[in-house]
């Protein structure tokens, strides 16, 4: 079984299969790191269920593969992580049944956050609590009035980790809770306030917030996740990030950059494994076997001269010289086999005229030459460079073969894909809004400079084309490219409502924004206040819908905002007169 094969049925089963136990219960650690070796067992084993070398400890096994990693689970963290996501549904689920038991035999009176141990706790009620220890790490209130949340004590600012502000030296807060930091004539951060109280780069993190217009319910969310959701992925991550694990030391220059670039090399999964292992140095030539004394001569099996290293055998060795030769990359072998292998890759990769497809075909030289030396090793099949070159030339062309018929079948796919008008589909991207027959048609867009800000912009079209109206506004410390997409469309809505528009077609380039819109969930995302606010006002209009345009189309919003960020006025400003050109 090739090692692709095996991640996908650790990955698959060997993981999967406990996990409705460890959601559950907390598994004991000494079960955990049996679970842990038996994988690592699998992992490494060899043909004839041979126990294997283990080239790499399972810990760093289970680091990403873009730290030099394979991606697994450890058992014990992942048991961790599974269960906070049952603290996260008692959070934001207070009335199930489950959460109602809890409440009743261990914390009648306190928040589930404040919540002990107690007498004579179940094993689940132990199991929980320590998902909640890892819940804690991440969560964050999100601001919609600050009615309950406490200034100084509850983590509500979008710091990593979350954190509650540091007053100045000297200075006081009148009232603890965060609605005091609140303009009392409108939701906005009232900046003479807290340019009193905090220091500048706390009053940047607070005016990165964003408010709704009208006060909402306070909410916690998860920090370390988009949605604003526990996920367990991201519980896993926090929890191994925060545990300084140790790992061997890997050069500088294997780093996220470089292992993104190996694993997105266009060829077959084994070969990806394959070249892992070479960079890493984890392939069995004689002359490492020689070194863990697992051998008792290291001498290269083709040419009997020398010790086999990893130059010798992929390099130096008569056969493999011819078949570079016969590849025509001479050039390629003399730049390579100056370097020690993971630094000759990294060259590789660097190299400026060196495609992916070209780096591919180099490992599917180094895999030819590999198998060609196992053969004539332990299969005595001879070793002759133009029957491995023609190997070459075959696998190589199947490959292509293969990815031809799996990129037409996609394009088949994408093409009965009916079109959709929230901007979904495949032909969103070349098409635009037609002008309404009722109402108006409203682009909305916005524009992020940091650290300044963002600003919205707003246009509305008549039936026939005409500009109706052309408005945009600053807001300050906001400096999120999808909050300032979301406050330009919250915006437009409100003036539209403001100004008796109630038949109206919204258009916005950003797909994620009219996704969201459309759906009308409940947001636990960093701008859920915002979301929560822009599905309120959709309900007040008598038709509306939102649809994406590419940017081309929405040049006018943009202009809008682009001139709103540089003007810097936190009010709604009419701008028609920068759009002569659009009339």
């Amino acid at each position: 079984m090739s090692l692709a094969a095996k991640e996908v049925v650790i990955k698959a089963v060997g993981t999967a299969t406990p996990v409705f136990v460890m959601s559950c219960f907390r598994l004991t650690s000494d079960l955990c790191r049996r679970m842990n070796g038996q994988l690592s067992t699998f992992w490494w084993a060899g043909q004839d269920k041979e126990k294997g070398i283990h080239w790499l400890s399972w810990s760093e096994c289970c680091f990403s593969k873009f730290e030099g990693g394979l991606g697994f689970r450890d058992f014990d963290r992942f048991n961790v992580a599974m269960l906070a996501k049952q603290a996260w549904r008692l959070i934001c689920e207070p009335e199930s049944t489950l959460a109602r038991m809890y409440k009743a035999r261990y914390h009648y009176t306190d928040h589930f956050l404040l919540a002990r141990q107690g007498a004579r706790p179940s094993w689940a009620w132990q199991g929980i609590l320590q998902g909640r220890d890892l819940l804690n790490k991440g969560l964050r209130w999100q601001v919609g009035s600050g009615t309950k949340i406490n200034t100084l004590l509850d983590p509500w600012l979008p710091t990593d980790p979350p954190s509650s502000p540091v007053l100045l030296i000297g200075a006081s807060l009148d009232h603890p809770m965060v609605s005091f930091l609140l303009d009392s004539n409108a939701m906005e951060w009232n900046l003479d306030l807290l340019k009193t109280i905090f220091p500048p780069v706390t009053i940047d993190k607070i005016l990165s917030i964003p408010l709704p217009s009208s006060p909402q319910e306070d909410k916690l969310i998860w920090h370390y996740d988009k949605s604003g959701h526990y996920t367990v992925k991201s519980g896993y991550h926090l929890l191994s990030n925060g545990l300084n694990l140790p790992r061997n030391s890997l050069p500088y220059f294997l780093n996220t950059k470089f292992w993104k670039f190996l694993w997105n090399i266009p060829m077959p999964p084994k070969l990806k494994f394959f070249l892992w292992r070479l960079v890493r140095g984890f392939l069995p030539v004689k002359g490492t076997l020689l070194y863990k004394k697992i051998i008792s001569s290291g001498l290269c099996p083709v040419c009997c001269e020398v010790n086999e290293d990893f130059k010798h055998c992929f390099f130096d060795c008569r056969i493999t010289r011819e078949l570079w030769t016969l590849s025509d990359l001479d050039h390629i072998r003399d730049m390579m086999r100056e370097s020690p292998m993971d630094l000759a890759w990294r060259n590789l990769f660097l190299t400026p005229h060196i495609s992916k497809n070209d780096v591919a075909f180099i490992v599917f030289l180094f895999w030819r030459i590999w198998k060609g030396r196992c053969k004539a090793t332990y299969g005595y099949i001879l070793y002759r460079s133009h029957v491995l070159y023609r190997q070459l030339l075959a696998q190589v062309e199947e490959w292509r073969m293969a990815e031809a018929q799996k990129v037409q079948r996609s394009e088949e796919v994408q093409r009965s894909i009916p079109h959709s008008s929230s901007g979904q589909g495949p032909h969103s991207r070349r098409t635009d809004v037609s002008f309404p027959s009722e109402g108006i048609l409203v682009r909305f867009d916005g524009a992020t400079k940091i650290p300044q800000g963002c600003a919205t912009g707003f246009v509305g079209f008549s039936g026939d084309g005409n500009i109706t109206f052309a408005v945009g506004k600053f807001y300050q410390g906001i400096s999120d490219a999808y909050i300032s997409e979301l406050l330009a469309i919250r915006d437009a809505m409100k003036w539209c409502l403001t100004h008796n528009f109630f038949t109206v077609v919204f258009c916005g380039d950003s797909q994620l924004v009219i996704k969201d819109v459309t759906l009308k969930k409940t947001s636990h995302s960093r701008a859920g206040a915002l979301l929560e606010e822009v599905h309120s006002l959709l309900s007040s209009f008598l038709s509306v819908s939102c649809h994406f345009a590419p940017r081309s189309f929405n040049r006018a919003a943009h202009l809008v905002a682009k001139q709103a960020l540089l003007s810097g006025v936190r009010l709604h400003t009419d701008y028609r007169s920068l759009l002569v050109s659009f009339l």
